[in-house]
């Protein structure tokens, strides 16, 4: 036989395949695992994080449109013609982030009724550090944000095994502050015009969480089936 291949095999499920290169250098399709919903992360007794996918389309939207005096006042992604295509062309770029591992964004949602409460992820993942950030909507301000924020963070430190999250929160965004103050954040520093949202300029404090530096161990999906050829 010319050479080896490994061919993954899920049972009576669709495989959706990535553009990755391997140990030569070429392209060639890798396997998405696209039964993710066992990352499933409990927030408390009220809270539950479910990765996102398309289907949150509907319901994301509708908080984005809700939550808009929020969002154009504190948040750097949004912007006024912000459209449903937007929301779910962002949602639909999910999974491939997560199968390289660049971000996991999650739907926080109501343990009792799924219902949407706002959002939240881990951005820019590289060289064991990564970027959190987070949004409750409008109708839900009353929620403990705190929760999902820990639950987000506990699994950045421990089973992605990051040594450090950095949280950048407008210097006026008081109740963001209060949040990750909450969760034992460290207020490490005031970064000048660090922040652009709806073209103006803000400054904004610079928060941390830190790891223990232990690195997860790795274990093999036990939904794919590995047989080399």
């Amino acid at each position: 036989m010319p050479g080896r291949a490994d061919l993954w095999l899920r049972p009576r499920r669709n495989v959706f395949f990535v553009k990755q290169q391997n140990e030569n250098g070429a392209q060639a399709d890798r396997p998405m695992n696209i039964d993710y919903r066992s990352l499933i992360l409990i927030a408390g007794e009220k809270l539950r994080l479910v990765p996102f996918d398309v289907s949150f389309a509907e319901s994301l939207f509708e908080a984005i449109e809700e939550s808009k005096p929020e969002l154009e006042e504190w948040s750097a992604w949004y912007r006024r013609s912000y459209t449903f295509d937007d929301c779910r062309n962002w949602l639909e770029s999910r999974e491939q982030a997560r199968f390289e591992k660049r971000a996991f964004d999650f739907a926080i949602t109501d343990a009792a009724t799924g219902d949407f409460v706002g959002s939240c992820g881990l951005h820019h993942i590289r060289s064991r550090r990564g970027e959190l950030s987070f949004w409750i909507r409008t109708s839900r301000q009353n929620e403990d944000g705190s929760l999902a924020v820990r639950a987000l963070a506990d699994f950045g430190l421990s089973r992605l095994g990051l040594v450090r999250i950095e949280i950048v929160i407008a210097e006026r965004n008081f109740a963001d502050q209060s949040v990750v103050e909450k969760i034992g954040a460290t207020r490490e520093a005031r970064l000048r015009n660090r922040l652009i949202i709806q073209d103006e300029i803000h400054h904004a404090y610079l928060f941390a969480l830190f790891g223990s530096g232990e690195r997860p161990e790795e274990k093999q999906d036990p939904r794919w089936v590995k047989i080399t050829l």
